[in-house]
């Protein structure tokens, strides 16, 4: 498939919409270089991305990818997110030899937490959800040096929370990063927590109380967030 026209005539409209202010104040929030930025706000980037993929909803996957791919190599967190985008538009056509792909763009094109979160609350935490085969493997994840693979092993799953699924998978993720020293690890972890609990409060509730001594307060204030407020008082110590 011969994508080219179709990324040029995309990139010239993100570049029509850019804004050089709103790009300083991107990379401020995420914590990022200014240069990974054009400067298009997320919701225009998410209309053109729509948009376009009209042209592609008929192709196969494998060639989408590749599309996906290129977007990704440039850098560009405005063309990231429209590759995870299009991966999640297209999601009930990736197999289980696609794994090795969306693992591979965590690896080497999410350097920050809007990215993690962007592929693994979409295409990746929808693949999870249906080939659960592969939990094992996100689980190795928890022991990564990759501070964003040990994010996305909690944030993958949040997809399945979202739909009542995963509590023991989810529990085991929780167990494994109990320790995590790395602040967006706990958040994810936290957060991850928090999505459960909206379908089963007393099974995470019963979790925090027993861990609530050594799990970190970062994990427990956000697990916690949407629970009543007796329950938030007891998980954290107070009377």
């Amino acid at each position: 498939m011969n994508g080219r026209p179709l990324l040029d005539r995309m990139r010239s409209e993100l570049e029509a919409h850019a804004d050089p202010v709103f790009r300083t104040r991107a990379a401020e929030y995420f914590g990022e270089d200014a240069e990974q930025f054009l400067g298009v706000r997320t919701p225009v980037v998410r209309k053109l991305s729509a948009e376009h993929f009209q042209e592609l909803k008929h192709h196969d996957i494998d060639g989408v990818l590749e599309l996906c791919e290129t977007l990704l190599e440039t850098g560009a967190t405005e063309n990231r997110t429209i590759a995870f985008d299009w991966a999640f538009r297209c999601r009930r056509q990736i197999r289980p030899e696609h794994f090795s792909v969306l693992q591979r763009w965590l690896e080497v094109y999410v350097h920050d937490w809007g990215g993690c979160d962007d592929l693994c609350t979409h295409a990746l935490g929808d693949f999870v959800l249906r080939y659960p085969e592969f939990l094992s493997r996100v689980k190795e994840w928890t022991r990564s040096e990759n501070r964003w693979l040990r994010r996305a092993s909690a944030v993958s799953l949040i997809y399945g929370a979202r739909r009542g699924k995963l509590l023991a998978d989810i529990f085991a993720v929780a167990d494994a990063l109990l320790k995590d020293p790395d602040d967006m690890v706990q958040k994810g972890c936290g957060w991850l927590l928090k999505v459960a609990c909206k379908t089963y409060e007393d099974e995470v509730f019963q979790y925090l109380m027993r861990n609530r001594a050594t799990m970190p307060r970062v994990t427990l204030r956000y697990a916690i967030e949407k629970m009543p407020e007796d329950r938030r008082r007891q998980a954290m110590g107070k009377r």
